[in-house]
């Protein structure tokens, strides 16, 4: 039979062991290390890593990167609007074991503008945007990438006969109830 023997973090031979205090002490660590994990459904912050074909990989500070659709750097033009190192805000929806964590910076952006949104209407404030099309009765006005409804009526103080020429005006909106 072998006998072995117990070496505290020095090296040096520690006769009691304590059960209870080594799993009191693992259960510690275990609930701080969970604390920097964060949560599904979390806005957190992350570095660009890597810009592939079709993926960006995020650092978000976890043993994993997480994954973007390149589609959400996109733009109309079809250029990426994101390079190595740059800062960005995302959403963690889910994690995939093969991948790593799934990421979504364009869900991200949809809460932080509802978030925008909300705090100026609370506030009374004004917020920014851009009309971007027209629809019946009114026009359609991109606020950080939600669509709200502009009645004609408050475009201007008098009626145009040519709506096209507001499309692309970007001005300052305040909610009216």
């Amino acid at each position: 039979m072998v006998d072995f023997k117990r070496l505290d973090a020095a090296g040096d031979e520690n006769e009691e062991f304590d059960g209870d205090q080594q799993s009191s002490e693992f259960a510690a660590l275990f609930t701080e290390s969970l604390k920097d994990r964060p949560e599904r459904d979390k806005i957190i912050e992350g570095t660009v890593v890597r810009v592939d074909v079709d993926t960006v990989l995020v650092d978000i500070g976890l043993k994993s990167e997480g994954h973007v659709p390149l589609a959400e750097f996109t733009n109309a033009d079809g250029e990426v609007s994101v390079q190595v190192g740059d800062k960005i805000r995302v959403l963690m929806t889910r994690q995939d074991g093969k991948k790593g964590y799934v990421l979504s910076k364009k869900k991200a952006d949809y809460l932080s503008a509802w978030d925008k949104i909300g705090d100026a209407c609370q506030e009374g404030g004004i917020i920014e945007g851009t009309i971007t099309g027209k629809v019946n009765g009114g026009f359609t006005v991109d606020i950080g990438g939600i669509q709200a409804f502009l009645p004609s009526s408050q475009v201007d103080i008098r009626p145009s006969s040519d709506s096209d020429s507001y499309i692309g005006v970007k001005g300052s909106f305040t909610r009216k109830t």
